[in-house]
C-alpha cells in the first residue's frame, strides 16, 4: 500500500503491488507508559516534528504505479495516530460506508502488518479486516486527499488485488 525507501541493500519484501522489491526498512518504536498516546508522543518526537515541519530527507512524490497520480511517501499508522500528508490512518468505522473503504483499510492493514513484522509476508493469503471506530480530529484536506488517492488507486483496475473484494 505504501511506497518505501526503496535501497540497495536490506531484505527482499513482496509488495502490494505484486512485485518484489530491496527495502531497508527503518522502525521506530514511539510508546511510553501513562496515559499519552502514541500519536502524541510521535508527534512531539524529533521525527515527528522533523516530518511536520518537513526538515527530513524524505524522498521527493512519485506516481502511483502505472498511474499519473503523483503520491507522497508515506507511514502507516493505526487509529491513535492522526492523519496527515505523511502519515496515513485508516478510515475509522463509522466512515465505513462504502466497500472503497473498507478494501483501502484491508490494503492499509496488510501494509502496516507486513512491514511491522520486519519480514516478507505472503500477500496472496487474505485474511479478515478489523473494523476500528477511533477517528483524530484536526486532519488537513490534503491529508483526506492523500488517502483518498490511495482509496482510489486500491480500488482501481491498476491497483486492486485480484482477491481483495473477498476478503471484506
Amino acid at each position: 500500500m505504501s511506497k518505501v525507501m526503496q535501497k540497495s541493500k536490506g531484505e527482499r519484501y513482496q509488495t502490494s503491488f505484486g512485485g518484489v522489491g530491496i527495502f531497508q526498512i527503518v522502525l521506530v518504536d514511539v510508546g511510553a507508559y501513562g496515559r499519552n498516546s502514541d500519536g502524541g508522543i510521535f508527534m512531539l518526537s524529533k521525527l515527528g516534528k522533523g516530518l511536520d515541519r518537513k526538515q527530513l530527507n524524505v524522498p521527493p512524490c512519485s506516481a502511483l504505479p502505472e498511474t499519473t497520480n503523483i503520491a507522497p511517501f508515506v507511514i502507516l499508522g493505526d487509529e491513535a495516530f492522526p492523519l496527515k500528508e505523511y502519515l496515513m490512518r485508516p478510515y475509522p468505522g463509522k466512515q465505513l460506508d462504502d466497500d472503497s473503504k473498507r478494501i483501502y483499510n484491508y490494503r492499509h492493514y496488510r501494509g502496516r502488518r507486513t512491514y511491522n513484522r520486519g519480514e516478507s509476508t505472503n500477500l496472496e493469503d487474505p485474511s479478515t479486516l478489523q473494523n476500528l471506530t477511533m477517528q483524530g480530529g484536526n486532519a488537513s484536506q490534503q491529508a483526506f486527499q492523500v488517502r483518498e488517492m490511495f482509496k482510489d488507486f486500491f480500488n482501481s483496475t491498476i491497483g486492486k488485488l485480484s482477491w481483495q473484494n473477498e476478503v471484506i
